[in-house]
């Protein structure tokens, strides 16, 4: 069977509208409801771009979770209270990488390193 992209646009909506969830330009039109790109929606979600991307194209069908996550971003105060825990999450990431101490390779180091052998102990 060989179907033009109308008709799998079609066949894909079909399929999302029996098992009962979001269409991928349900999808779409939610990103941009809130003006975001694919990239910062992504990131909001903690989905990866490139499965919200085959979503989005219908490449593929959202799983139930998913589904039902992506209905609960449609009420503006529940998105506006996911971006607050992301961009909290992203400042505490920021602090924490402050406190660890970063090793810089001196050419002291380097030739330390070049040198080290492991030996067998008698």
């Amino acid at each position: 069977q060989i179907l033009n992209h109308i008709a799998e646009e079609i066949k894909h909506n079909t399929l999302c509208e029996h098992f009962g969830v979001l269409s991928p330009s349900n999808i779409v039109q939610l990103r941009k409801s809130y003006g975001m790109s694919r990239a910062e929606f992504a990131r909001i979600l903690g989905v990866g771009e490139a499965s919200l991307n085959r979503w989005e194209k219908g490449i593929n069908i959202q799983n139930f979770a998913n589904d039902r996550y992506l209905r609960l971003l449609q009420d503006p105060e529940t998105m506006a209270r996911l971006k607050g825990v992301v961009a909290e999450q992203s400042n505490n990431r920021k602090d924490q990488s402050s406190k660890f101490a970063c090793l810089s390779l001196s050419s002291a180091l380097i030739d330390r390193q070049r040198k080290f052998l492991l030996r067998r102990l008698a």
